[in-house]
């Protein structure tokens, strides 16, 4: 979230404030691996580009256009509040207030990018990266539903279920196989042995255990229990 500096390698957002004064501050974002970059600015709070789910490419693009974005004034205002008043927060209101934080920057982010990119044939794979990395950010959320991915990514409905129709895969279907992978990867993990096997499905969006054994097995050819324990035969998957 929306934190103090720290040290990382990754493009990041930062909120500057050069001389303290919160009208002065500036929102940029932070590219370390480019050549024109000699170092992170100091007196900034930070943004990971993992927090945003955003490919590197959309975040590039934006670069150059973050002031030009109608959103900015409202985020730049914003962060400057967070920031002077994030210590007077409790625990739940301080993350409540982050991940409302991270959605108006990617906001901002994916306007200024849009504002960047001229009409051509790249853009609907532009628009497929990020649709990934978004859903790919909240496989978690058992909530993640097709309205709040389209609105997220500035598509329609529509729009979000042809980007997987021309995968050959529908969407629903996608969601539940990467999180399928991701409990199955969990489930074999020694330092979560301890989680029970409902605790791991309800951390990857599976909310009805029968519902996640069944498409379990289906998928691997054995039951959860069964890969935990290393016992049963499991179907190779492609």
């Amino acid at each position: 979230m929306l934190v103090p500096e720290r040290a990382t390698n990754a493009p990041e957002i930062a909120l500057v404030l050069p001389t303290g004064d919160p009208a002065s501050c500036a929102l940029v974002l932070v590219d370390p691996s480019a050549p024109a970059v000699d170092s992170r600015p100091e007196d900034a709070l930070h943004l990971d580009l993992d927090d945003l789910g955003l490919p590197l490419d959309v975040v590039r693009a934006a670069v150059g256009e973050l002031r030009s974005s109608p959103l900015y004034p409202l985020v730049r205002d914003h962060v400057v509040r967070v920031r002077a008043h994030a210590r007077t927060l409790s625990d739940s209101a301080a993350a409540d207030l982050g991940r409302a934080s991270v959605r108006l920057v990617r906001a901002l982010v994916l306007s200024a990018a849009e504002q960047a990119r001229a009409p051509d044939a790249a853009a609907p794979a532009s628009t497929a990266d990020r649709v990934d990395a978004y859903v790919r950010t909240h496989l978690r959320d058992p909530d993640l539903a097709p309205a709040e991915i389209a609105a997220e990514n500035g598509i329609s409905v529509r729009a979000l279920y042809r980007i997987f129709e021309e995968r050959g895969v529908g969407l629903e279907r996608s969601i539940i196989e990467r999180r399928l992978e991701g409990a199955r990867t969990d489930l074999a993990a020694p330092g979560r042995r301890h989680h029970s096997i409902a605790t791991v499905a309800r951390t990857w969006g599976f909310d009805n255990p029968s519902f996640f054994s069944r498409r379990f097995r289906a998928a691997f050819g054995v039951t959860p229990r069964q890969w935990r324990d290393g016992t049963g035969a499991p179907t190779p998957t492609a």
